[in-house]
């Protein structure tokens, strides 16, 4: 008989004695896997809905000022215009008034103002003209309380301005909200200033 064919049977017909795979410390049952899973797509779910749900408010009211502001803005070009006439009308040194009793700023300022209400008439398009006049607002409260003027136009209200002022009210509620302010940062969103009437 062969030795060696003996030996190499019986070493064919060992059972092996230790476990495949991981020792059973190490191991993750499904059951308690899928649970914690379930319950952290479920928040990743809501989160994003939530998301996208502000992100169409947000749009929402954006398009809703993009439509009121035209007829907003045909009424703040008189205010601004009339202005403008007492700037050029006046004389250049500082805190001095024009013929009909407006102070006027610095030269310095008179030079901006200038510019900003250029731009201002340039275009009747909200997202290139709402910022000039949100420019030009502040310019005249500026000016106003800084000389201490009363003859100075008291900001105009019409139906038409405070329709607008109502919907940028609105988004600004909607933009700075806990889930709005996450909205612009997790979207990256690049959003106009809101036009108000304290400038």
């Amino acid at each position: 008989m062969d030795l060696n064919k003996v030996t190499m049977d019986a070493m064919n017909t060992v059972e092996p004695t230790h476990r495949v795979g991981p020792p059973h410390g190490l191991s993750i049952r499904g059951r308690y896997f899928v649970g914690p899973f379930v319950v952290g797509l479920l928040i990743l779910l809501a989160i994003t809905l939530s998301i996208a749900l502000q992100f169409q408010a947000i749009m929402r009211r954006l398009d809703e000022s993009r439509a009121l502001w035209p007829a907003a803005s045909s009424e703040l070009s008189r205010r601004y215009a009339e202005f403008d006439r007492s700037v050029a009308s006046s004389p250049s040194e500082s805190g001095s008034e024009s013929g009909s009793g407006v102070p006027i700023a610095p030269a310095l300022d008179r030079g901006n103002w200038s510019a900003e209400y250029a731009a201002f008439r340039e275009t009747t398009q909200y997202d290139r003209q709402c910022p000039h006049a949100i420019k030009l607002e502040r310019f005249v409260r500026s000016t106003a309380s800084s000389t201490n003027a009363t003859s100075v136009s008291p900001f105009p209200h019409s139906e038409a301005i405070d329709r607008f002022l109502q919907s940028e009210k609105r988004r600004t509620a909607a933009q700075t909200s806990t889930i709005g302010r996450w909205t612009i940062f997790s979207l990256r969103l690049k959003l106009p200033e809101a036009f108000s009437e304290e400038g």
